[in-house]
C-alpha cells in the first residue's frame, strides 16, 4: 500500500440558481471577493414508493478578482449558473466558543446561463471568465 499514488484532484462542476444577490467585499490588498449561495437540485425516483422526489443542496461560493466583479454586476437572486471550481474547507471558533466549519466552492469559472442583452438588444461578448484565486493569505 505504501506505493499507492493517489492523484491530487479537487474539481467541482455544478449548476444551480443563486439564492440571493452576491455580496461584494475586498481583501486587505484590495482584491474583490464576491460571495453567494446556489441551490442545486436533483430529481430521482424513490425505489420503494416509485414516487418522484427532489433533493436540494445549498452551497456557498466565493469568487475573486475580475470574476468576482463580473458576478456582482451580472448575477442576482434566481440567476442560473454553471460553476467550475474547487472545494475549500475552513474552521473557526465562534464568539460562543463553539467550533464552526464550512465547506465552500472557490469558483474558478462561471458560465452565466441567463442571456443578458444590452440597450441595443445585442448580447454581450463575454458570458464567462476564468480567474484564478489570489495567492495572498485571505483573512476569511
Amino acid at each position: 500500500m505504501a506505493d499507492l499514488k493517489v492523484p491530487r484532484v479537487n474539481y467541482v462542476l455544478i449548476s444551480g440558481r443563486l439564492t440571493d444577490d452576491p455580496q461584494m467585499n475586498f481583501t486587505p490588498k484590495g482584491t474583490p471577493v464576491a460571495k453567494f449561495r446556489i441551490a442545486s437540485s436533483r430529481v430521482y425516483k424513490d425505489s420503494t414508493t416509485g414516487d418522484w422526489k427532489e433533493d436540494t443542496l445549498f452551497i456557498d461560493v466565493k469568487t475573486f478578482g475580475q470574476l468576482a466583479e463580473r458576478c456582482h454586476k451580472r448575477l442576482s437572486k434566481g440567476s442560473p449558473v454553471l460553476l467550475e471550481g474547487r472545494l475549500n474547507y475552513r474552521s473557526w471558533e465562534a464568539q460562543d466558543k463553539q467550533k464552526r466549519s464550512l465547506v465552500e466552492i472557490i469558483g474558478l469559472r462561471i458560465q452565466f446561463l441567463e442571456k443578458q442583452t444590452t440597450s441595443t438588444g445585442e448580447e454581450p461578448e463575454e458570458e464567462g471568465i476564468i480567474e484564478e484565486e489570489p495567492e495572498e493569505d485571505l483573512p476569511f
